[in-house]
């Protein structure tokens, strides 16, 4: 399973919030994890304004991330490697915690946890490399002018980015698929501009891991 930073989006209701797309390595459709952001100062009838002694939401925090994997559990059904990038609520102690308890109904551990290297998501994260963009390109064209509309708009959307196209995105970064190491070392050489060889060395033996 792979996951990465939240997408931020700025919206036709002229609120953001954030949204976390997650993508199976067969393709199978989790559904987002929405997050409405929250306002002091916003109207009633926006459905935003929190109340006085709420704290406004802001995006992910500690207890939203925990949400947000309980969210992807339901579709977890044998051991799964979770693969994040390194936002802070990935790598604080509590969070890693709470994702390594987590069991089967077997009880065989749920995840294991194996973070991105820095900067290495634009070669090798699905979502960086195309189901982000898949996503946007049918999110636009809907309506999303309130609240519900929004949500609404990003469900629809991410149910139109078919299961091919997010295996077949996930093959092209290598995360599965038979392709070598080699033959993923030389390609993704290709698409890295302004890098000698030895700066790029250490983030693509990120795949020794598989």
């Amino acid at each position: 399973m792979l996951r990465n930073n939240p997408v931020v989006k700025e919206t036709g209701d002229r609120f953001r919030d954030t949204l976390a797309l997650t993508i199976r390595g067969d393709g199978v459709d989790i559904p987002p994890f929405f997050i409405a952001h929250t306002y002091k100062n916003a109207s009633r009838a926006s459905g935003r304004r929190c109340e006085r002694d709420e704290e406004p939401v802001k995006g992910m925090n500690i207890p939203r991330m925990k949400q947000y994997v309980d969210h992807i559990s339901d579709y977890v059904t044998k051991t799964s490697l979770l693969v994040m990038d390194r936002l802070s609520s990935h790598t604080s102690a509590q969070i890693r915690r709470y994702i390594e308890a987590k069991t089967l109904p077997s009880g065989e551990r749920m995840f294991y946890i194996l973070l991105l290297p820095a900067k290495t998501a634009f070669l090798i994260s699905p979502l960086d490399m195309g189901a982000i963009g898949a996503f946007k390109a049918h999110y636009h064209r809907l309506d999303h002018s309130t609240l519900q509309l929004k949500r609404n708009a990003v469900q629809e959307a991410w149910d139109q980015v078919s299961n091919n196209t997010l295996v077949d995105i996930c093959r092209n970064c290598g995360v599965i698929g038979e392709e070598s190491i080699e033959s993923l070392r030389q390609r993704f050489l290709k698409e890295v501009k302004g890098l000698i060889p030895e700066q790029v060395e250490q983030h693509l033996d990120f795949y020794d891991a598989w």
